[in-house]
């Protein structure tokens, strides 16, 4: 029922132009979202817990239905999705990494481990819909592949599959010379967190009074930070020749509670380095090489020709220097009029990053996906389809929860709600029509807010007529 909500039944027997392949990838995505670990269970929880594909997939049928998804069935399915996404939706783009044990696969390569794996890795390129909620997109890549390496092959895919006229949210890992040039030239609309350590950011926050930033002017309610709009210079080369552009601006932020904490925590670090060095010079004892290099931030140390501290004096200047930035954070949007976009429809535009990280959450957590157990390029492949299937089941699930002050009241967290309802099991005899067991207690409302018919007869007697209703009016 889930699937055909979200469109995603249709769409994989759009895909592979086949019911009963349809059911069993989304066998396999169930599988991995409920249960997670090796499909050599699976075969043991088809016998107990109702699955989409009726037939017992066995190990090796389901490594063999992997490996038969191909390239062409991929794309299909991100044009399938992307006739779903709305014109004017923002897409996340971000990536995530994959710990990977097969010793032959071409992308497998050590690389920035977000899991802190001593191990060869692949990365995966995700584009999240934030008007639907869900993934339409992913693309596979080495392990040591950067993140702004990756942006124009990406923006060819997306044109070739019909996202045309994009709408992207980007973080720091993004931003580079090349890949600010090319959707600048694009015209392409865009969000993008920037480096405070940026020139022209830097020098925007030296030069910003902090009376004038802090004014009621600047407050953003909502958010509970200042902010203010400035330009932002940039030019690119057309023909060979260099020219400005109008369509990028600067957003900088300010946040006082948390420079107010980074100070504090400097000048406490400072103090406590500062005890230890006094501690040491009036013991005398021998200080090395690394242990003045470890103080010689905040610190100005001289030694005698013994190796023993002579005097130190205070670097306020450095000190200084690590809170002046802080605080601040800076936005980069370009093709956004700021009479259209003001500054707190920026900030809510990037806050929806967060729903895209709580997605890569559920793959590494929920589905199992933190190691891939793959050693075959066609399998991997296959791995990384279903990984995605279910992770637009998952977005579902998610934002279906989210919306529901019930569902919230009732659990602390969705996986709870899904726990609850492992217990209705379905029946089938032979020759007869299937049945489900009894449903009970908050069982009802998970139904009721997902928007799941049942036989009433199923149902408490209490909770009956309600049930009607609820279903009556959702339509």
């Amino acid at each position: 029922m889930l699937s055909v909500q979200c469109g995603l039944r249709d769409d994989l027997e759009h895909v592979f132009e086949s019911r009963d392949m349809a059911d069993k990838v989304l066998t396999l995505a169930y599988y991995s979202l409920l249960c997670g670990g090796s499909y050599s269970h699976l075969a043991g929880e088809q016998a107990i817990a109702w699955f989409p594909c009726g037939d017992t997939i066995s190990a090796w049928e389901a490594t063999r239905l992997t490996a038969s998804i191909t390239e062409q069935h991929r794309q299909a399915l991100f044009r399938c999705r992307r006739a779903r996404s709305g014109a004017k939706s923002w897409l996340g783009v971000d990536s995530t990494s994959f710990t990977c044990h097969g010793r032959h696969l071409a992308d497998a390569k050590r690389g920035k481990n977000k899991e802190h794996d001593h191990a060869d890795q692949i990365n995966e390129l995700v584009i999240y819909d934030f008007s639907g909620g869900a993934p339409v997109y992913y693309r596979r890549m080495p392990g040591n592949m950067p993140d702004t390496r990756s942006m124009r092959v990406t923006m060819e895919e997306l044109k070739a599959n019909g996202f045309s006229n994009v709408r992207l949210v980007l973080d720091r890992g993004y931003v580079s010379d090349e890949v600010m040039e090319m959707l600048v030239k694009r015209n392409c609309s865009f969000v993008m967190m920037a480096r405070t350590g940026d020139s022209q950011i830097a020098r925007a926050i030296r030069e910003t009074d902090y009376e004038e930033m802090t004014s009621r002017q600047c407050w953003i309610d909502r958010h509970r930070v200042f902010g203010k709009t400035m330009d932002y210079k940039y030019s690119v080369t057309v023909n060979g020749e260099k020219r400005d552009v109008s369509s990028l601006r600067m957003c900088l932020f300010f946040d006082p509670e948390q420079q107010g904490e980074v100070r504090k925590e400097v000048y406490a670090r400072a103090i406590e380095m500062e005890r230890q060095l006094q501690n040491m010079k009036d013991d005398r004892d021998k200080v090395d090489a690394e242990t003045v290099e470890r103080y010689s931030r905040y610190f100005d140390i001289r030694l005698t020709r013994q190796g023993r501290i002579r005097c130190f004096s205070m670097n306020e200047r450095n000190m200084k220097k690590d809170i002046a930035r802080t605080g601040y954070f800076a936005i980069l949007a370009n093709a956004m009029s700021p009479s259209r976009h003001d500054l707190s429809e920026i900030l809510d535009i990037y806050g929806m990053r967060d729903e895209q990280e709580k997605s890569f959450m559920f793959i590494k957590s929920e589905q199992e996906g933190r190691r891939l157990r793959t050693s075959r390029e066609d399998t991997t492949d296959g791995r990384l389809f279903i990984q995605f299937v279910a992770l637009i089941l998952n977005c579902a699930i998610y934002r279906r929860f989210l919306a529901s002050d019930t569902l919230r009241e009732l659990f602390p967290a969705r996986q709870h709600m899904l726990e609850e309802l492992r217990s209705i099991r379905m029946i089938q005899h032979p020759k007869r029509a299937r049945m489900i067991t009894e449903i009970v207690g908050r069982q009802v409302d998970v139904f009721k807010e997902f928007k799941m018919p049942v036989p009433v007869k199923l149902l408490p007697k209490d909770r009956r007529q309600e049930y009607v209703q609820a279903l009556a009016q959702n339509g």
